[in-house]
C-alpha cells in the first residue's frame, strides 16, 4: 500500500495517470512472488500471482482501500484520504 500511495502521488505530481499494472508495475509484488518460491510454496509462478491477485481482490473487497480491475490497481477515496495520514492503518 505504501508503494501505491508513493507512485499515486508521483503521478498525480507529474500528470500521469494514477491507474497501474500491479503484476508489473510493483516492485514489493515481485519480492513477494520471490519470498513465495524461497519458503517452499510448490506453486509454478503463474499459480502464485494468481495467489498474490486473489489475496489483494480479497483484501481490496474487505478493507475498501483500492480497487482492482482486471490487473489494474488504483487507490480509493478512503485509500486517497489514508495516503494523507502520517499514520496508515492499511491493515
Amino acid at each position: 500500500m505504501e508503494e501505491l500511495c508513493d507512485k499515486h502521488q508521483s503521478a498525480r505530481e507529474n500528470n500521469l495517470p494514477t491507474d497501474f499494472f500491479f503484476l508489473k508495475d510493483f516492485y514489493n509484488i515481485g519480492l513477494f512472488n520471490k519470498y513465495l518460491l524461497n519458503i517452499g510454496l510448490r506453486a509454478s509462478p503463474s499459480e502464485i500471482r494468481k495467489l498474490v491477485l486473489d489475496t489483494l481482490r480479497k483484501y481490496a473487497e474487505e478493507e475498501g482501500f483500492v480497487k482492482i480491475d482486471e490487473n489494474i490497481v488504483t487507490l480509493t477515496e478512503k485509500g486517497l484520504l489514508e495516503c494523507q495520514r502520517s499514520f496508515r492503518g492499511w491493515d
